[in-house]
């Protein structure tokens, strides 16, 4: 733990430039480009169209039930000593993007673009928290984060997380609607075909390719899933 009064400091440093950045820069570009407040015209363009209250309101709905899941898998696992896998511990939040992307991709676009740049924003914030180990949230971001790190997580910061997100949110940023295999490409190949190789090359994994600690069965789960889900999407007309 850093001194009380280092932690003072750098806590009150911390939110006056946080505050000072988004009054004297961000504030007032945002008034500059859309001609208005930014907090009314975010209010008008959510309520503008009823099904974006709804989305927001399912991704709240399957975040919140994200959450509930990962605590009684880890209360579960701790009442049993049993050691709780990291990887599928992640996978949860894998698929939690899943649905949250899939939805958004299928029924608003620009809401899940101005989203996935809000959220993209928010983890890098906390990464900032977490590293200056800001109070009260420093702390409990670094234990957090913690618990889902792997061999690919090195140093002060924790990339996997903001890259998984990016992953999934280029082709989006990219693609307009009218393509939207190509929006969905990074929920294929980063969302289910990895997910499905890494559980399944975990869990029953035994001959790997050479030189990798990747296994065929692995790549061949990620390879079925992903032509499945391209097939789901194909037959339901999307």
């Amino acid at each position: 733990m850093i001194p009380w009064s280092t932690a003072i400091k750098s806590t009150t440093q911390f939110y006056i430039s946080l505050v000072t950045i988004f009054s004297i820069v961000f504030f007032p570009r945002a008034y500059y480009f859309l001609n208005q407040n930014p907090f009314i015209w975010l209010f008008n363009y959510i309520f503008h169209k009823s099904h974006r209250i709804y989305l927001l309101l399912f991704w709240f709905t399957v975040s919140l039930l994200s959450l509930l899941i990962v605590n009684i898998h880890l209360r579960y696992a701790t009442a049993n000593n049993i050691t709780y896998e990291k990887t599928i511990l992640r996978k949860y939040f894998h698929f939690l993007a899943i649905i949250v992307y899939t939805s958004g991709i299928l029924f608003d676009t620009h809401l899940l673009t101005m989203c996935s740049v809000a959220f993209i924003v928010l983890l890098l914030l906390l990464e900032c928290i977490k590293i200056k180990r800001v109070a009260p949230l420093g702390d409990i971001i670094r234990n957090a984060w913690n618990m889902y790190e792997n061999e690919k997580d090195i140093g002060t910061i924790m990339f996997s997380h903001i890259f998984l997100i990016i992953g999934l949110s280029y082709p989006v940023w990219i693609a307009d609607d009218s393509k939207r295999l190509a929006q969905l490409s990074g929920i294929i190949s980063v969302g289910i075909g990895d997910s499905a190789a890494s559980i399944v090359g975990s869990k029953v994994g035994i001959y790997k390719w050479p030189g990798t600690k990747r296994t065929l069965e692995g790549s061949l789960a990620g390879l079925i899933t992903q032509f499945l889900f391209i097939t789901c999407l194909r037959y339901f007309g999307k």
